[in-house]
């Protein structure tokens, strides 16, 4: 009787391990601890491949993602901040925690395609634990659809709205917000959000850098957030605070930053803290909510800048801001991904009394000796020809020189003749040194043959045209085109031009690079024209949202003379012989 029992036990035993596996629940973790003891950083994502760290501000963002309270989550984040990796981190989570319907919503299809190969499959490859939930040999398996028990993941671009229409989901993730499309049938984050109003748990989580202000997606998400800020200390007064761009203090030497001299510059004592100080003090910091109130309290929000990332130094982030500030379309870039803003773009906010009022008592014979070189810009019109010559010193300090209406008929020789003798004029500084205008663009807008014509007559006459005023991707420049004999043509986008001219006019100190200087000579109608555009958001015929200059008033020669003299400008930065 006693061997039976002994073997009775054994066999009771055994039972009760069979069915404590059998109703074996994991330990529920949330985010930060899932990616702390689960998650690997693959070779072909990250640099710092191999087990997971967490930087001291990616903490409190993950925990929010898995934490109850909150529905939405939303990340304003600029580049080198690891927010790709967070986005992983939650996708393994909910395939290995909390088996969900999952939609990963990436502005195109392609994007999509390509995530799923660089960053995703090589993640299911290196986490085990998530890899192993994946039904590979399903059928209905492929880059973008991942089944897995308890759910799936579709990954889907937002240029694809019949794909966001479908079947309910749990989960949503957005990434590079800024950048989805508005479709026909709406936006399209708006149809995926949709898809979740079934779900009383449902999670939201958006990511991206900022694009224009006003109409960034994730600016306004951002605001309607807690709005939390990550402040650190001063490693000399303790005093805490948010990193931000103006706080950058370095050296200048010959008209250049001294790199080797970058540091970040406490707001309180006025401490100067290195690179390490700096690093240092992120690893301590803090997120603060800025914004907090009944309305947004399922709501948290996160703003960073590259500032803090340990992978991003300051003297990149000095060097890159260098290289991005004399181009509105690099600046905007800076300013969208480095500093985590959205990006303001110049408009008619100078009023054209100001600009008046900077009439300096130069004239075009006794010019300041700062001038380098000349250019000019021509006008063409049905009835007058308009020119403004302008001087431009180091770091494109511009000074007018002289502005000139020829009344007549441009279908007419008579007026062409009066233009070549304009453009030939002789100018002369007060040390008694003589210019001559260096390059002359011409507009081909009006009469272009007669201008085909007119340029011919001398390789320092190059004809322009006009591209488009819509925020498209074109360059300020194109390359010449030789277009036929003795003609020289170049392609001018106007959009990202007049941007620059407005940057240039917002200069307000005279010894500052870029300063626009203005003869008293000037008439009070020419800055009219001058400030007479400013940039409006348009709907396109098929329901996109775009910008466009117009303008404010009739006249608007003004700007386009100085559009094309900081054209010509540039091209003698690239033309070596003229």
């Amino acid at each position: 009787m006693e061997g039976f029992e002994d073997h009775s036990l054994s066999q009771i035993e055994r039972l009760k391990a069979v069915f404590a596996k059998s109703i074996f629940i994991k330990p529920r973790l949330n985010l930060y601890e899932w990616a702390q003891k689960y998650r690997v950083l693959s070779k072909e994502s990250s640099a710092l491949f191999g087990k997971w760290q967490t930087i001291s501000y990616q903490k409190e963002p993950m925990e929010c993602i898995s934490d109850p309270r909150y529905t939405e989550v939303v990340l304003m984040w600029g580049a080198q901040l690891g927010k790709s990796e967070i986005l992983n981190n939650t996708i393994g989570y909910y395939i290995h925690q909390d088996p969900s319907n999952i939609l990963f919503l990436l502005p195109t299809e392609d994007l999509a395609q390509d995530y799923s190969k660089r960053r995703l499959a090589p993640m299911f490859r290196d986490v085990p634990e998530v890899g192993a939930l994946i039904n590979a040999r399903d059928s209905n398996n492929t880059i973008l659809i991942k089944n897995f028990k308890g759910g799936n993941l579709a990954l889907v671009g937002s240029n694809s709205p019949s794909k966001l229409a479908s079947k309910p989901i749990k989960v949503l993730i957005v990434d590079e917000a800024d950048r989805c499309e508005n479709t026909k049938e709406g936006h399209s984050i708006v149809l995926a959000e949709k898809r979740t109003a079934t779900y009383f748990d449902r999670k939201i989580v958006k990511v991206s850098t900022p694009t224009i202000k006003g109409s960034s997606y994730i600016e306004r998400e951002f605001l309607a957030s807690d709005a939390r800020m990550f402040f650190v200390p001063c490693p000399h007064c303790g005093f805490m605070q948010t990193l931000d761009f103006e706080g950058l203090s370095c050296e200048e030497s010959h008209g250049a930053v001294v790199l080797e001299s970058v540091r970040y510059k406490c707001l309180e004592c006025g401490g100067l803290w290195d690179e390490k100080q700096k690093n240092n003090a992120v690893s301590i910091g803090e997120w603060r909510a800025t914004n907090a109130n009944e309305h947004n309290k399922d709501k948290a929000g996160f703003y960073l800048n590259a500032l803090y990332s340990p992978f991003f130094s300051m003297q990149q982030i000095i060097k890159d801001y260098t290289a991005a500030k004399d181009n509105a379309q690099s600046l905007q870039v800076f300013t969208n991904t480095i500093e985590a803003k959205p990006y303001e773009p110049p408009s008619t906010s100078f009023r054209e009394q100001e600009l008046f009022e900077r009439g300096e008592s130069y004239t075009p014979t006794t010019l300041p000796d700062a001038i380098i070189f000349i250019t000019s810009a021509t006008d063409i019109q049905g009835n007058r020809v308009e020119i403004e010559f302008k001087g431009w010193g180091s770091g494109y300090q511009n000074w007018g020189v002289k502005h000139v209406v020829l009344q007549g008929n441009t279908a007419e020789s008579e007026i062409w003749g009066r233009l070549y003798r304009e453009l030939k004029a002789i100018f002369y500084t007060t040390s008694g040194r003589k210019l001559q205008s260096t390059l002359n663009l011409v507009d081909s807008g009006f009469n272009t043959e007669r201008v085909y014509n007119f340029v011919r007559l001398d390789k320092r006459f190059i004809a322009t045209k006009g591209a488009s005023e819509t925020t498209s991707k074109k360059e300020f420049l194109s390359p010449l085109k030789r277009i036929a004999k003795g003609v020289s043509l170049c392609v001018i986008g106007t959009y990202t031009g007049k941007a620059e001219v407005f940057r240039l006019l917002s200069v307000e100190k005279k010894d500052m690079s870029g300063y626009c200087h203005f003869p008293k000579s000037y008439p009070f109608e020419y800055f009219e024209q001058l400030t007479s555009e400013k940039i409006v958001k348009t709907t396109t015929p098929n329901g996109y949202k775009t910008y466009r200059w117009v303008k404010v008033r009739e006249r608007n020669e003004g700007l386009d003379l100085f559009v094309l003299n900081l054209a010509a400008a540039k091209l003698l930065k690239v033309i070596d012989k003229i």
